[in-house]
């Protein structure tokens, strides 16, 4: 993080409030950014969680570095969700726990805490589903779109926003497209043609 960005942070902290994100849509459907991270930081796992649970019933003596290292992890991990739920209420919080959020979310983008949270099974069948966009069978994968996100899977909840990300980035191709065939128009070789117009609608 640069160090004006640092300062603009830390002078925003002084209030003790925190600013979370905007109540907007995002991933479409009304989903909104908040709802998305509250569903990732909350999920653990059930190997996880049976590690974690195994882990903190044994002696001191008998946890290696390498557990120990996973079961500070996983603290942190419990701590950021509360300090989250308070982060999005806008209640009373800390400068330090603030930065602590915000930093953490900075650091752990919800792609990367996907792939950290599923399994390989599950990953593999994203991959599967997403190899399906713009196929005859693309149809069937995006009726994940039309479901409550709410009462989605987590790795339903991955495909939904891999969705998205596709949809955004197919967006921004022909959008893309659009801006080369104009410039080509106006910049010489149009021989009497009228320079290219986009369409009004897409």
């Amino acid at each position: 993080m640069g160090s004006f960005q640092q300062r603009l942070l830390n002078r925003v902290a002084e209030d003790g409030i925190l600013k979370s994100y905007p109540e907007r849509e995002l991933l479409g459907g009304g989903v909104t950014l908040k709802e998305e991270w509250l569903k990732w930081l909350s999920y653990e796992n059930e190997e996880t969680i049976k590690r974690y649970n195994n882990l903190i019933n044994l002696k001191v003596s008998d946890i290696t570095e390498e557990d120990l290292k996973f079961l500070n992890s996983y603290k942190e991990r419990q701590e950021i969700l509360q300090l989250y739920k308070i982060y999005i209420t806008n209640d009373f919080i800390s400068k330090e726990d603030y930065l602590k959020v915000f930093n953490y979310l900075e650091k752990n983008p919800i792609n990367k805490i996907a792939l950290e949270k599923l399994t390989k099974e599950e990953l593999k069948y994203v991959k599967e589903q997403i190899a399906k966009l713009n196929t005859e069978a693309e149809m069937s994968v995006r009726k994940i779109l039309k479901q409550d996100y709410e009462t989605l899977s987590m790795v339903d909840s991955y495909l939904f926003r891999l969705i998205y990300l596709y949809d955004m980035r197919k967006s921004e191709q022909k959008l893309s497209e659009i801006d080369i065939a104009v410039i080509a128009g106006f910049n010489g070789d149009s021989r009497g043609r009228k320079p290219y117009s986009p369409p009004l609608s897409m």
